[in-house]
This record gives structure tokens, C-alpha cells and sequence, in this order.
């Protein structure tokens, strides 16, 4: 009978091996931790510097709103300031043209008052005792119908003077046509009617009336000739075209 054979195996020495895993693992987990404090401080930097940026951030912003907010107060200010300006410049225009409307009325007044003046002046001057009847002023307006004007005629005579005046008064306008003097008489300027206005009065009389110049014709002077009932002469004035069309039109245009 055949016994079985034993076989003794001596095991194998690990111990080396198990050394290098060991140490191995060891620096491996070394390796990693100061990655990770590395990693640490890293972030601990980054976010302590985005930490500076954000309140440097939040700090501009507050600077920019506050700036903001001062702006737009000011900006109030400023359309506050504005409206009072442009109110104030409003009442101001309004003011002014009130008081050039009431200088206006004043000094309209004031050559009327000066004309009224005149006129009775005119009436009780010593000085024209003699000069029988007159004419005081003459008007010329024109109507909007070229070439017709309308007239105002104001006669006076003296106050001292006894009785009353009558006669009969006419037009004559003189002036350039082409080029060529002209004298345009009463018949004409009144349209045909031959017949001369008559006046009577004691102190002054007004007359208004409408007279038409012929086409082209350029007026540059008008003669009115009063002529009296009975024997007394004949008085004749001669007044400025311009000037008597520029006492119509008001103290404004006068020169």
C-alpha cells in the first residue's frame, strides 16, 4: 500500500510589499491634503477677493445712487426754478403789456388833451383877433377804394370876433402826373359836383366829406380857400399832403 506525499510549502514573505503600500498610501493621502489646504488657502484668497471686489462694488453703487438721488433732487430743483422763471416771465409780459396798452391809452389822451388845447387856444388867441375864419386842421384818410380819401376839416374863428361866419370853402390838390405838375380843382376831387360846401359858425364848425384823385396822380400839397359871404377877401391855406394823411393815421406813424 503506497502512502500519500506530504509536501510542506513554506509561505511567501509579504512584508515588503505591504511596507511600500503602506507607504505609498501615506503620501497619497499627504499628496492630497495639502492639495487640499492648498485648494484651501486658494479658495479662502479668491473668495476674500471677490469678497473686496463685491463691497468695493456695493460701495460704488451707494456712491452712484446716492449721486443718483442728488441729481434728481437737483433736477426738481432745477424744473421747480424753471417754472417759477417762466411763471414769472409771463406775469412779467402780461405786466408789461398792460402798462404799454395803459401808456398808450395816457399818452393818446394826452395829444387829444393837447389838440383840445390847441384848438380853444386857437379860438380865444388874442393874437388871431383879426384873422377872420380859419382852418384849424385837416384830415386825410384813406377808404380802402383807390385813389379816395375821406376828409375832416375843422374851421374856427376867433372868439372875440362879433357874429357869425358863412361863406363857402373849396379844395384844390396839387401834384405830378407823368412827370408833369398838376392841380387837380374842387369839381373834380368832389366828382362832378360844381356846388361848394357852404359854412356858417360863430366859434368852429366840422366838416368830413369824401374826395377822389385821379389815376396815376402823385398829391403833394392841398390849398383849401375859404371864401366869405359879402366883401370880405378870401383866405387860402396851403397844407402838406403827407403831413395832413400822417394826422389822420395817429401820433404813432407822425414824424
Amino acid at each position: 500500500m503506497n502512502l500519500p506525499e506530504i509536501v510542506i510549502r513554506q509561505p511567501k514573505r509579504r512584508g515588503p510589499r505591504l511596507v511600500w503600500i503602506a507607504a505609498l498610501t501615506a503620501v497619497a493621502v499627504v499628496a492630497l491634503w495639502a492639495l487640499f489646504v492648498l485648494a484651501r488657502h486658494a479658495f479662502e484668497d479668491d473668495a476674500a477677493k471677490h469678497q473686496r471686489e463685491l463691497n468695493e462694488l456695493l460701495a460704488v453703487r451707494k456712491t452712484l445712487t446716492q449721486s443718483l438721488r442728488e441729481t434728481r433732487d437737483e433736477n426738481e430743483n432745477l424744473r421747480d426754478e424753471l417754472a417759477f422763471l417762466r411763471q414769472s416771465q409771463q406775469v412779467e409780459a402780461e405786466a408789461a403789456q398792460l402798462l404799454r396798452g395803459e401808456l398808450e391809452r395816457l399818452q393818446s389822451e394826452l395829444l387829444e388833451l393837447r389838440e383840445q388845447l390847441a384848438f380853444y387856444r386857437g379860438i380865444v388867441s388874442p393874437d388871431v383877433v383879426k384873422a377872420g375864419v380859419r382852418v384849424h386842421s385837416l384830415k386825410l384818410a384813406p377808404t380802402g377804394v383807390t385813389p379816395q380819401f375821406r376828409y375832416e376839416l375843422v374851421l374856427v374863428q376867433a372868439v372875440r370876433r362879433q357874429g357869425n361866419a358863412a361863406g363857402q370853402f373849396k379844395m384844390v390838390v396839387e401834384g405830378v402826373r407823368d412827370g408833369r405838375p398838376l392841380s387837380v380843382s374842387w369839381p373834380e376831387l368832389s366828382e362832378g359836383r360844381d356846388e361848394l360846401p357852404k359854412y356858417g359858425f360863430q366859434y368852429f364848425q366840422e366838416f368830413d366829406g369824401l374826395i377822389k384823385l385821379p389815376a396815376g396822380f402823385k398829391p403833394q400839397r392841398i390849398r383849401v380857400q375859404l371864401i366869405p359871404d359879402g366883401s370880405a377877401p378870401a383866405v387860402e391855406e396851403v397844407l402838406e399832403w403827407r403831413r395832413s394823411v400822417l394826422a389822420a393815421e395817429g401820433p404813432d406813424r407822425s414824424p
